[in-house]
């Protein structure tokens, strides 16, 4: 949970989260997963109403860049 915040707070790459934070690869399969089972902005909604710290920004899901090519 950590790294996540810290990437959304500095954000950095993935790839670039400190190895403090452990595998960067499980916090973005973690968060990946509870954006899609809409845990997300229920979590951050908590942290935000409970917090006294920096809010937690509700990243927006991006869909999948779909590129074509016309010669």
């Amino acid at each position: 949970m950590n790294g996540i915040l810290h990437r959304l707070r500095t954000g950095c790459l993935w790839d670039e989260l400190p190895e403090r934070y452990g595998s960067w690869q499980l916090a973005k399969d973690r968060q990946n997963t509870w954006f899609k089972k809409g845990f997300w902005p229920v979590l951050v909604e908590h942290l935000n109403s409970a917090g006294g710290g920096t809010r937690v920004r509700r990243e927006v899901q991006v869909p999948p860049l779909d590129i074509t090519w016309h010669s």
